[in-house]
């Protein structure tokens, strides 16, 4: 036997194999269960070697807590408060060295020398990273706060028909709850975290610098980034940043060449899991030894059950399984997006449309998403001193559905006996198991009736700033005027259907469309507007290439109005 010391690491699978003892008398046969069935990876301890050193940046102050990796592997340590380390590592190997704000490098471990020096070089790309604050934006390398930021690039990688599911996952302390993968109603509920007051535990959305705008339904591919704000970040926007502050920037254009941009996908929605239903004969089972525990005769005798197995009584004894007659196994969504942007030092431009569609996962249901949404914004340097903006956003939404809610779709279906079936064997729509009208295949349909509605958005945002370098270099004044204006309108109609109920006893089919209500429609529509006026005087200077001073004062109003009207009309 070889004498060399070896350490075995072994991956766990629990099977029950047969295997030998090497001794160096000889191999005990045994059977055993063992967890492990692939070969042992063998790491040599005799080759492996100590290393030690010091890492300093450029001016030679140490790093402390640096990360000092063995590539490929989980072995490494992290630098001490004199920025010292020591690692065990593979006499062959090479070894990373990283930390925050600095460039990472790699070294093998024959070239460290025992306390020598590692210099890491600072990573000024990462350091003069703009994020969007309040108000504002700063660089990475003097941002003190609790700010994470998220490129637009990130958002994209995940196909998403509502920009809140992409935030799961993406920053530390943000939770991203979906409730519901309804068509125009899948908005996250997003927690920074957790919850912070005892009302309302949504954060404060800001997009381009507008407070209160929603940007689940903003196109990804004109998002520049998103900031959260947490902690003391967001306090400039006082109680309403209670609970945090997200901030949307848009893109703009770029002094370049025109750049041509489209962007299509298609994508699925599917259910994270698919309740097990009871077929008829479970069904049956379970009832007839409830009426044998109560001592009562049973429901379903064995003729009866017999009936169900080979499906000879369809009329009596059907077999449904509810799930299957509601619901595809996915539903699909098409998103299609062109934009254009491009400018000179004097003039520049970003603007984009997009079309989206969302399916519904049901079968034979008139329910549905469409969005068209087009995105504009102009900046202009008129002189020197002089530079001019203007946003523009415009938004259409059609949303088509049945009348009865998903809430009560998904009670009927998921709780109606499979001993019941939306047809007879002549194709006539069956009454409900509990109820004339409450057959679920039925209530997916248009037959009771459609439900539309259509929302309107329309968001102006003209900007003019003008820099005062004539009076002092740095001083600046700035304003705005936004309008946020929304018309919305819906047209709810409700039709009688034939729906049918058998008689045994006649062996008659009886029409119950005259307990399906009559024909009745009703309308609504509303309309809202915000008008922000934004004015501030700032100053902005940096002095000898070290000291900056970034200072402003700042009024802000909101004005809001909103007008509803409603209708309704029978026969």
């Amino acid at each position: 036997m070889n004498t060399q010391l070896n350490r075995m690491l072994f991956s766990r699978a629990f099977v029950k194999v047969s295997a030998c003892v090497v001794l160096s008398a000889g191999c005990l046969p045994m059977t055993t269960y063992a967890e492990s069935i692939e070969a042992p990876v063998v790491e040599n301890v005799l080759q492996q070697k100590a290393i030690s050193g010091k890492v300093v940046d450029s001016k030679g102050e140490s790093i402390i807590g640096a990360n000092v990796m063995e590539k490929g592997t989980t072995n490494g340590t992290i630098t001490d408060f004199d920025g010292n380390f020591s690692l065990k590592v593979s006499a062959n190997s090479t070894i990373v060295i990283s930390y925050i704000g600095y460039q990472s490098i790699e070294v093998s471990a024959a070239q460290i020398k025992a306390g020598g020096q590692i210099t890491l070089k600072e990573d000024t790309e990462l350091m003069d990273e703009v994020v969007v604050v309040g108000y504002g934006t700063q660089k990475k390398a003097t941002l003190t706060g609790s700010v994470s930021s998220i490129g637009g690039d990130d958002l994209k990688k995940i196909s998403t028909a509502n920009l809140t599911n992409t935030l799961a996952g993406k920053t530390a302390g943000v939770i991203a709850n979906t409730r519901s993968g309804e068509p125009g109603a899948d908005d996250a509920e997003i927690l920074i975290r957790g919850k912070g007051t005892l009302g309302s535990t949504a954060p404060l959305i800001v997009v381009d610098g507008i407070a209160d705008r929603s940007f689940g339904r903003l196109n990804a591919e004109d998002i520049e980034s998103i900031s959260v704000l947490k902690d003391a970040s967001a306090a400039i926007y006082g109680a309403r940043a209670a609970n945090g502050v997200i901030l949307v920037t848009t893109k703009r254009g770029k002094e370049g060449k025109i750049k041509v941009n489209y962007s299509g996908n298609v994508s699925i929605s599917q259910p994270t899991r698919i309740p097990e239903m009871l077929d008829a004969y479970q069904y049956a089972t379970y009832v007839n030894e409830f009426d044998a525990a109560q001592g009562n005769a049973l429901t379903y005798p064995e003729t009866a059950l017999a009936k169900i197995l080979d499906g000879s009584d369809q009329i009596n004894y059907p077999n449904t399984n509810w799930w299957n007659a509601v619901a595809k196994n996915w539903a699909t969504n098409t998103e299609h997006s062109l934009s254009i942007s491009g400018g000179n030092e004097r003039f520049s431009f970003y603007t984009s449309a997009q079309y989206l569609y969302q399916d519904v996962i049901y079968r034979d249901s008139p329910q549905n998403y469409n969005q068209y949404q087009f995105t504009t914004n102009l900046d202009a340097k008129i002189t020197k001193a002089i530079k001019f903006s203007m946003d523009i956003l415009g938004r259409q939404t059609v949303n088509n559905r049945g009348v009865y809610s998903t809430e009560d779709l998904f009670g009927y279906f998921l709780t109606t006996s499979p001993m019941s079936a939306p047809y007879y064997p002549n194709g006539m729509l069956r009454i409900g198991h509990d109820g004339i009208t409450n057959n679920a295949v039925l209530m997916v349909s248009d037959l009771p009736g459609t439900d539309k509605s259509t929302n309107n958005t329309l968001n102006l945002k003209p900007r003019l700033r003008i820099d005062l370098d004539a009076l002092t270099s740095g001083l600046y004044l700035e304003g705005y005027a936004a309008l946020d204006y929304t018309f919305n309108n819906g047209k709810t109609q409700n039709t009688p259907y034939d729906i049918y109920s058998y008689d045994a006893t006649t062996d008659e089919y009886i029409n119950h469309r005259d307990a399906t209500g009559a024909v009745s429609a009703s309308s609504w529509s509303s309309n809202s507007s915000t008008i922000t006026l934004n004015a501030r005087i700032g100053y902005n200077r940096t002095f000898n290439d070290v000291h900056k001073i970034d200072a402003f004062v700042a009024y802000e109003q909101c004005k809001y109005n909103y007008n509803y009207l409603y209708g309704y009309r029978t026969n």
